[in-house]
């Protein structure tokens, strides 16, 4: 959070920039599946089991490496810049990841599959492989391999995002993820 202003913008922006260019060469339309009635709940269907279930052991596991003394990759946040912190989550880094990795990189690998299904091998290549470079993009910007856990919440976001084929529904639980991240760290410290 001590970056400076420029750099809080610079990779949004480029991430945002590289989407809307890619998609547009390759013709893939962005999937904002959601935005109708039935596409709305269920997505907030979807959002709130898949909160459930993915919420309650990543706690769990949190607290038991909290007890092992593992050092968390993100400092905690001083109580003034907490609400800031949540924004930027929102507007920047769960929106353009999502519209990055999941909007244009793993749509792009789907799209010369023949069907949309999660049991489809293809689907599977196309959602590990996103989530690798997910995984990969976040060790080299965090500067250490723990980055490289988030290809766990990267196979996540894609499976909801093939799941709800709404891309604002995983933007909200991308943020979401974060925000819960933040609030046990700040608990656990």
């Amino acid at each position: 959070l001590s970056l400076p202003w420029g750099q809080w913008l610079l990779a949004p922006l480029i991430l945002t920039a590289l989407s809307v260019i890619g998609l547009r060469r390759i013709g893939t339309r962005l999937w904002f599946g959601g935005f109708s009635r039935s596409g709305l709940t269920r997505s907030i269907r979807e959002l709130i089991i898949f909160g459930l279930v993915s919420g309650l052991p990543a706690l769990g596991a949190m607290i038991w490496l909290d007890r092992q003394g593992f050092n968390w990759p993100i400092p905690a946040i001083d109580d003034g810049r907490v609400f800031a912190w949540i924004i930027y989550q929102f507007l920047y880094v769960a929106t353009t990841e999502e519209l990055f990795f999941r909007g244009y990189i793993l749509a792009a690998l789907m799209k010369p599959t023949t069907t949309a299904s999660i049991r489809d091998a293809g689907m599977w290549q196309a959602l590990l492989t996103s989530s690798g470079l997910f995984a990969l993009a976040h060790a080299l910007v965090q500067g250490s391999l723990l980055g490289l856990f988030t290809f766990f919440p990267g196979v996540a976001l894609g499976w909801l995002f093939i799941r709800t084929r709404s891309l604002p529904a995983v933007i909200v639980y991308h943020a979401a993820a974060n925000v819960f991240y933040l609030c046990v760290v700040q608990t656990l410290n």
